[in-house]
């Protein structure tokens, strides 16, 4: 079974994709970094907006930062080979639990498999399971931001959790991991927003959550909510990505922090397992709001993010075209 899956960071299609969604072809919004996103058998990717034509905002709490995508920009996660997206995090309900309905129903009207919220605490952390290449996949999603966001058996939300290292927590895992391997998945990617912006480096308490992932089954951790890159580790025959910052999005430039930097994440998967891993470095922010980095450019980034995995053991190849390879 060999099998081809990019992951990307953080997708927000509202605000000014959503208005510029009128004005341009789906394909328009990808530049360059499109025939990389096509190319492989499938993509996953963390949504951070609600898509919904809703506007009452969320009140329940005080929220200073609201989203909110138009259907109609849809089109720009089908055009891109977007396969399934993790909807747990801090953003899912900013247009009530309406808004989440909405949501999943767009997504699935799309083709679009999701995990990591639903209108039960059950639905929400149930596994999407997915067929693609002739694999079956299942993608796993939770949280720890926003916890009055979260599911209960009467209430619409996300799956959060806090990860911790307690036993609680880990059978909590172990459930999510046989019920995925019982839908017959051969691979379990589990997509985790977690942390707060504009974090370096994982604390030690992700890392060590993510190895017991690893350890109890999952295949793949793909993390996001930190909007830069942070390392990325082997561990037994997984592989973890901390974080894999942002991908198409409208936010400003943070000053001293990267977050117009980013990578595409392709990673073949041999026997079930993550065999290899290729990152294409990407630059945001522009027009169209993705592009392939230079050469020069990818150098910078790239000396950035090798040296900080090297801490975890990790190494890289440097490539002509300015993408890395994991060294085996």
């Amino acid at each position: 079974m060999s099998l081809r899956l990019t992951f990307l960071g953080d997708v927000n299609i509202g605000g000014d994709v959503s208005r510029l969604a009128s004005k341009h072809p789906p394909e328009w919004f990808w530049g360059d970094t499109l025939p990389l996103l096509r190319e492989p058998d499938g993509v996953i990717g963390n949504l951070e907006c609600p898509v919904t034509l809703r506007t009452a905002p969320w009140d329940e709490t005080f929220k200073s930062v609201l989203m909110r995508a138009d259907p109609a920009a849809l089109p720009i996660l089908t055009t891109a080979n977007i396969r399934a997206m993790s909807v747990a995090n801090n953003h899912t309900l900013d247009r009530r639990r309406e808004g989440l309905q909405d949501t999943l129903e767009g997504l699935s009207g799309a083709g679009i498999a999701s995990a990591g919220a639903g209108l039960t605490a059950e639905a929400a952390a149930a596994p999407a399971v997915f067929d693609i290449a002739g694999t079956r996949v299942a993608l796993l999603s939770a949280t720890d931001n926003m916890p009055w966001f979260a599911a209960t058996d009467r209430r619409a939300g996300v799956n959060h959790l806090n990860f911790y290292n307690r036993p609680i927590i880990y059978r909590r895992l172990e459930t999510w991991v046989a019920a995925a391997r019982q839908a017959g998945a051969e691979i379990i990617v589990l997509s985790v927003h977690w942390g707060p912006n504009y974090r370096l480096i994982p604390p030690r308490r992700f890392q060590r959550f993510a190895r017991a992932a690893i350890d109890r089954g999952v295949t793949v951790v793909h993390g996001h909510s930190s909007h830069v890159i942070q390392p990325v580790e082997r561990h037994g025959d997984g592989l973890i990505l901390y974080d894999t910052g942002d991908a198409l999005d409208d936010y400003w430039r943070f000053l001293g922090y990267s977050n117009n930097w980013s990578y595409l994440f392709e990673t073949g998967f041999e026997g079930g397992r993550p065999a290899t891993l290729r990152l294409w470095p990407i630059c945001l922010h522009g027009s169209p709001p993705i592009r392939r980095a230079t050469v020069r450019e990818a150098r910078r980034m790239n000396a950035r993010l090798m040296r900080r995995s090297r801490r975890f053991g990790t190494r890289f190849s440097e490539n002509d075209d300015g993408s890395l390879s994991l060294d085996s």
